[in-house]
């Protein structure tokens, strides 16, 4: 029996078959959840590139929740399936610091801009990446002109930012007990002995014991074996998910504009500073850093390397022949290839 009114009838189906394709769509949404375990959507979404998993973040709650977990991150990094970006930081445009990351992804060569407001205000400071973060050490900052690069009124910095390019978030790190600008910066991996740095009464017996090693001495590291460091590693980390990362800082800029010859080492996973040896009597203002075999190497303005050993925590000078003609305009540049370290520079 039909006991509507046409125009009644139309808006009666109207809404009762609206509400059926949402019903619809409710179920398809479930059968598609319950057909696809949470296992099986993390080996497909680990598979996506920086870019589309960023959008990923954007679905829904849970895919974001997935893609954010300690697990998958560890999926990622074990896996084959990432490609290298490359991240500016630090671009000053017109002379104000320019609030943005640049980030290169290789693989199509295409550049892409991620707003990064913080940055404006802060110039002459350090990047180092562990994993997927990237860590903001140090800077300056001017007191007179909003995000002007201007060294005649200034603040220098302690604080550590870390940024992750996956989720475009920041968040801070322990803070140094110093402040500096512009220092020089290393990563390494530890493991095996290198836990001295968690244990302040063994970390103060080594500091009184340790001494420094000067060229006369230089057969003490030539006889080192970088496969020893490796060794240890491997015996003490079998688990990736075991590997322990520090950052190395030393040198750089104080408060008054002054050269620093501190240094100190940050544990990843502590979220802890810990004090090392200062650089060696009459080694100069430091350059240039990289970190090959477990020896963090560091050039200064006066032509000279030495090398900081981090699993027994002491410098030592690296005899080199003379320096080559260059401009010294241009400090040169060490590098590390195939577990090898360079020096690149102008001439």
């Amino acid at each position: 029996m039909d006991c509507f009114s046409y125009g009644m009838k139309e808006k009666f189906w109207r809404r009762n078959n609206r509400r059926l394709l949402t019903f619809e769509e409710t179920q398809k949404n479930n059968s598609m959840n319950v057909c696809l375990p949470d296992d099986i959507l993390e080996m497909c979404l680990v598979r996506l590139l920086l870019t589309s998993l960023a959008n990923v973040l954007l679905v829904c709650k849970k895919w974001r929740n997935l893609t954010t977990t300690p697990r998958f991150m560890q999926m990622r990094r074990e896996g084959l399936f990432q490609s290298p970006w490359l991240f500016l930081f630090g671009v000053v445009k017109d002379g104000y610091c320019f609030g943005k990351i640049h980030g290169l992804d290789v693989s199509p060569a295409q550049w892409h801009k991620i707003d990064a407001q913080f940055l404006r205000v802060r110039f002459l400071f350090s990047v180092a990446s562990i994993w997927d973060d990237v860590f903001i050490v140090g800077g300056c900052s001017s007191l007179t002109i909003f995000g002007r690069v201007n060294k005649s009124s200034f603040k220098t910095h302690n604080r550590v930012l870390v940024f992750s390019p996956l989720t475009k978030s920041w968040h801070k790190a322990a803070s140094m007990k110093y402040a500096r600008s512009s220092p020089i910066l290393g990563i390494s991996e530890v493991g095996g002995v290198s836990n001295v740095y968690e244990d302040p009464h063994r970390l103060s017996v080594r500091c009184q014991t340790r001494h420094f090693l000067d060229e006369s001495d230089i057969s003490l590291f030539s006889n080192i074996n970088p496969s020893k460091f490796v060794t240890r590693k491997t015996e003490n980390y079998q688990a990736k998910d075991h590997r322990k990362f520090v950052i190395i800082v030393v040198g750089g800029l104080g408060s008054w504009d002054e050269p620093l010859d501190s240094g100190k080492i940050y544990d990843y996973v502590s979220n802890k500073w810990t004090e090392i040896q200062r650089l060696p009597l009459e080694f100069g203002v430091a350059c240039s850093s990289v970190v090959c075999n477990g020896i963090f190497y560091i050039y200064s303005e006066n032509d000279k390397i030495d090398g900081y050993d981090i699993e027994r925590g002491y410098w030592v000078r690296i005899q080199t022949t003379p320096c080559p003609s260059r401009v010294h305009e241009y400090y040169p540049k060490l590098v590390s290839c195939n577990n090898q370290p360079f020096m690149l520079y102008v001439s």
